[in-house]
């Protein structure tokens, strides 16, 4: 996983991003979560992503997002929620 810089995981009729999931995806600059049903992410979610730059969040059944959830995103630029 240490080497991929583009994942799209939509459509998959996900409900929940785990913790640390990506944790491992440090080259990861894109990742597509659109179109699933996900309601539930946690601060940790995220952790590693420190190239992240774009984020698609589309269509979801997300009504609250942690305080914390973007916090380790620094270089994220785009957003689709």
């Amino acid at each position: 996983f240490e080497t991929i810089t583009s994942l799209r995981l939509s459509n998959k009729k996900y409900q929940e991003i785990p913790k640390y999931l990506f944790s491992k995806c440090i080259r990861l600059r894109i990742l597509n979560l659109a179109n699933n049903l996900i309601e539930v992410i946690h601060n940790e979610s995220f952790f590693g992503l420190i190239n992240l730059e774009e984020m698609i969040l589309n269509n979801n059944r997300l009504k609250i997002l942690p305080k914390l959830i973007f916090a380790s995103l620094g270089n994220l630029t785009k957003l689709g929620l």
